[in-house]
């Protein structure tokens, strides 16, 4: 199954990621899931205009972001130990 990622995409909106998979021949889409006004956001009820949007595509997974914070991180770089 060949799975399209809205992350590889962050400028477009859903409507737009959607006709995308559509488009390349893609089987499902990995959802991007923000709060940013153009993906889905990540609450409840979904919005009409983007549950209408979503029927014509099936969804494999969501994808959402986590932010890192603390001692050993910065915003640029994220440092393990091990």
């Amino acid at each position: 199954m060949k799975i399209f990622s809205s992350l590889a995409y962050p400028e477009l909106s859903l409507r737009e990621v959607v006709k995308r998979v559509d488009r390349f021949g893609f089987n499902g889409l990995e959802l991007r899931v923000s709060d940013d006004g153009k993906h889905l956001k990540p609450e409840l009820p979904i919005s009409r205009e983007a549950l209408e949007t979503l029927l014509s595509v099936k969804i494999s997974d969501l994808a959402g972001y986590t932010r890192f914070s603390g001692r050993f991180t910065s915003p640029l770089r994220i440092q393990f130990m091990y």
